[in-house]
């Protein structure tokens, strides 16, 4: 299969001209002139597979409901909105849910990949944070970090736990975080920690830091907390939820700006009502009112995101961010959080065939391909 007549973004993400050919899901040439059954991209930008690091639902299912089929059901709904692979995200909730949720996820991961997005592993968000950052989350399921039970929790997801969240100035968690790292990436999130705590938390081995801005203590010139420490380290990353309500769109192009084009990742924080209509749903073991693409509590706390990366992505376009920083961001960026930049997230000879495709024209969705395989289209077959 060849994608021609189209534009896309090279490896460094510069936008050139020329064909694409890729076999049995892997990229096996870039170039002009080339030859093959054809997928034409007339008038099209090709970017390497969308990647959403941060998923707790969507389309009315959530990875900690008791639909068997949730997660399979999310990939379906989350590959028709251009993302190729995603991480489902776990709450803080009562003990067996996050087991359930954890044996969910890996039934998922299991499944041959047809028709959706790729699920990439676990992003265990809790228990392990803050009480006085909880945000959403459930104060009385909240735990200090305690290895023992998070190896639990990686047994019961059969070794699938990509990303584990803690807040690195609760007890035990400098232990907790020189064994937990041997098994999976580690973030800060809805912690409390100044900012001598955060970077003393990055020299532990802490790489990422959960929704920037969100869940921890604002930002001030004499106190900039976990938000200035991540400005302060280039090795870390950091995820945005851009969906404009989260974090103003003058607060993006700030950090933007501030993280460059490696640390930047963007994030869904979806909810099961991504996708829905207004109204009232569950999140997390909590009623959730959703009114004019906001997500609130009943006393006013935000609730996660209505949003998805794609649209995520034509937010950030419409706020002034380089549009080649946007694309790694939600490409190689994430891919790397994973230890997974040497086979996805750019458009590079041997990785895997993932694209989305966007029409030049209003930057709308032509097509999804995970795998080598067209999973959406806007095109008439």
């Amino acid at each position: 299969m060849v994608l021609k007549n189209g534009e896309f973004f090279a490896e460094d993400f510069s936008i050139v001209k020329g064909d694409i050919q890729f076999q049995d899901g892997i990229i096996t040439n870039i170039g002009k002139s080339l030859e093959g059954e054809k997928i034409d991209c007339s008038g099209c930008l090709i970017a390497p597979g969308f990647i959403d690091l941060h998923v707790h639902g969507c389309c009315g299912y959530d990875v900690s409901d008791k639909n068997s089929q949730s997660v399979t059901k999310m990939a379906h709904w989350l590959a028709q909105h251009g993302i190729v692979a995603f991480c489902p995200a776990t709450m803080t909730m009562p003990h067996s849910s996050i087991l359930n949720a954890l044996q969910k996820i890996k039934r998922a991961m299991d499944l041959p990949q047809k028709d959706g997005a790729q699920v990439l592993g676990t992003y265990l968000e809790g228990p392990f944070i803050s009480p006085k950052k909880k945000g959403m989350q459930q104060e009385e399921n909240i735990k200090r970090p305690d290895f023992s039970l998070f190896k639990e929790y990686w047994e019961s997801s059969g070794h699938s736990i990509r990303i584990a969240c803690l807040a690195p100035e609760e007890p035990g968690a400098e232990q907790f975080a020189a064994f937990a790292q041997n098994f999976c990436s580690l973030s800060i999130a809805h912690s409390a920690a100044n900012y001598e705590e955060a970077k003393k938390a990055f020299s532990w081995g802490i790489h990422h830091v959960t929704h920037l801005f969100n869940g921890m203590n604002v930002f001030h010139h004499r106190a900039p907390g976990v938000i200035g420490a991540v400005w302060d380290t280039p090795d870390v990353t950091a995820e945005l939820i851009c969906d404009g309500i989260h974090i103003h769109p003058s607060a993006l192009r700030a950090a933007f700006r501030l993280l460059g084009k490696e640390q930047s990742c963007v994030i869904s924080d979806s909810m099961c009502a991504a996708g829905m209509p207004d109204g009232t749903y569950e999140f997390g073991g909590q009623k959730v009112i959703v009114k004019e693409h906001k997500a609130m509590l009943l006393d006013g706390t935000l609730a996660g995101s209505v949003t998805n990366l794609f649209e995520e992505v034509q937010n950030l376009i419409r706020f002034g961010i380089p549009l080649s920083q946007i694309i790694r961001s939600v490409t190689l960026n994430p891919a790397s959080v994973l230890g997974e930049d040497q086979k996805r997230g750019s458009i590079q000879i041997g990785k895997r065939a993932d694209f989305t495709i966007l029409k030049k024209a209003g930057f709308s969705l032509a097509y999804t391909i995970c795998n080598g395989n067209i999973v959406a289209s806007s095109f008439d077959a």
